[in-house]
This record gives C-alpha cells, structure tokens and sequence, in this order.
C-alpha cells in the first residue's frame, strides 16, 4: 500500500483526481502467435520512437538496441489498417513546382508531369489520374498516399469539380 500511496502523492491531479502516469502497451503479433505485451512509460516510449525508423516496429527497435538481430518470422512493418485499409510502409513525397508535379519515393522511384493552366479541367484530371496510377504501381496506399497526391495539386490551385 505505501507504493501506492506514494503513486497518488507524485501523480498529477485534474479537479482533484490523481491521474495515473502515462502509460503505452506495445503489443506484438507474430504470425499466428501473440507476442508478450509491455507497459511502458512515456519516457521509454519517446526513446523507442526516437530511435526508430520509418517502418520499422517496436520490436525492431529494440531488437536492433539490444543487438539481437533479425527476428525469424518478420512483424509487419508499419501499422496495420482495419479492414482492407493498410498504412504506408514506405515514405513519398509529392509537390508542384514551376509548373510541374513532383511525386517520388525515398527508395528511388520518381516521376514529374506538366501540368496544363489551372483552367484546363480534363488536363488536370489525366495528370492527377496518371500520377495516382503512377504512385500506386510503386507501392503507395490507396487512399492515404494517393489523396496527397492530389492534394498537392489542390493546394498549388489546380481544382477538380465532380
């Protein structure tokens, strides 16, 4: 009871109630297995996300920190969508610059179109259809990463009407 007591001494208080440290699961599937799962604290969770890159899950992160080296049945990279909503495992990039829509993949993968007069409406639209078509042949999700892409064409002016 004094650990806990001592908690309720330390914890913040909102209109009087003692809140409980911030607190983060990391919970593992690997293939058909559940993995264990962890309480962590904010602290911990910021040095793990800290060391982390892009794709990569807890469990590479701290198998690569305690030098334990590849796992035998890989974790997904990156979080899993519900349903058939998956989430990007690879970083893109897309802009419009001097005219010109830019859309390229960190691991190389990188194409631009001209881009017609902001009032040239089926223009716009058979570069924006080209460029998503483009995008998800490299491995963009559909609709997160192909929605930037048009994105960027909405935010430099070009517009599409349905």
């Amino acid at each position: 009871m004094a650990g806990l007591n001592r908690w309720r001494d330390e914890a913040p208080a909102v209109n009087g109630l003692a809140l409980p440290p911030p607190i983060h699961y990391i919970k593992v599937r690997r293939g058909a297995r559940l993995m264990k799962m962890i309480r962590v604290s904010d602290e911990v969770w910021q040095a793990i996300a800290a060391r982390g890159k892009f794709g990569e899950t807890e469990d590479d992160v701290l198998r690569r920190v305690f030098g334990l080296g590849e796992a035998q049945v890989k974790v997904a990279a990156g979080r899993r969508g519900r349903g058939n909503r998956r989430f990007a495992t690879k970083r893109m990039s897309q802009t419009v610059n001097n005219g010109r829509l830019i859309v390229e993949f960190d691991d190389g993968p990188r194409k631009e179109w001209p881009l017609p007069p902001p009032s040239d409406k089926d223009g716009i639209r058979h570069v924006r259809e080209a460029a998503v078509r483009w995008a998800i042949d490299n491995g963009a999700t559909d609709p997160g990463q192909t929605n930037a892409v048009k994105k960027a064409l909405t935010s430099a002016g070009y517009y599409l009407t349905r």
